[in-house]
């Protein structure tokens, strides 16, 4: 996991099936769940790339050469590139609301801006993309984590974003910020009320200093959002109604 850090991820239930069988008999067998077979399917490739070796420029901390800011609300996610400025946001549909809790929706969030890099910018092997967010546990779950069979949403999005930093030779690292300079993010993700002219141009007005200079608001693309619409179907609905959202 030193050498591959997307597969930090990808060892506690390993753990925890090799601490069950260890209490087992000789002879008696146990049966591995679909997220540790999951798991081991990906250590297959993990160990792959180890074998073959890995750039130490992955390995070594370095100023990040792309930055990304982004935020979540439970009726909303939003963020953007402060390099390109490209700015995306996308409002939960009514169906899905509530069915996923806020810090995974901030997870949510900092993966959608490194897809969306992969899918837009043509970032280069070798780059280092920072993921800012107000969320202490979302900047902690970027770089390992220990879920399991109960958060099956959250394991959905540590395995999407390890493949995409493992397919595309690049590093992710995150880092928490404070609420009152994430404002921009903050907006995208809840004002739903204003369209993009009118919010680029309250942005503009109010925090100028955190606007990039090419800052555009601009749809997600199909992919993405079918891929985390169909994380969010698999997810029993809410037992209680959501509160009116805070612009």
């Amino acid at each position: 996991a030193y050498v591959v850090p997307g597969g930090r991820h990808f060892l506690g239930r390993l753990r925890v099936a090799k601490y069950m069988a260890e209490k087992k008999r000789r002879n008696q067998k146990i049966t591995l769940r679909d997220t540790a077979l999951k798991d081991l399917l990906l250590w297959k490739r993990f160990l792959a790339i180890a074998e073959r070796g890995l750039s130490l420029n992955l390995l070594t901390f370095r100023n990040p050469t792309h930055c990304y800011r982004s935020d979540s609300s439970l009726h909303g996610i939003g963020g953007y590139c402060l390099k390109t400025g490209r700015a995306w946001r996308w409002q939960i549909p009514a169906h899905l609301l509530g069915r996923a809790s806020l810090n995974c929706l901030e997870f949510i969030g900092c993966y959608i801006c490194i897809a969306l890099a992969f899918e837009e910018d043509g970032v280069p092997p070798q780059s280092v993309l920072l993921s800012q967010t107000d969320s202490s546990s979302a900047a902690g779950w970027m770089h390992k984590s220990s879920f399991n069979d109960t958060t099956p949403l959250h394991m959905n999005v540590a395995r999407a974003l390890a493949l995409l930093l493992l397919n595309n030779e690049c590093v992710a690292h995150s880092t928490w910020i404070a609420g009152m300079v994430n404002d921009i993010a903050d907006c995208l993700s809840r004002d739903f009320n204003l369209s993009d002219e009118k919010l680029t141009a309250l942005l503009s007005l109010h925090v100028p200093e955190q606007l990039p200079e090419t800052f555009a608001i601009s749809p997600l693309p199909p992919k993405i959002v079918s891929g985390v619409t169909s994380w969010l179907e698999q997810l029993p609905p809410p037992k209680e109604s959501l509160s009116e959202p805070t612009r």
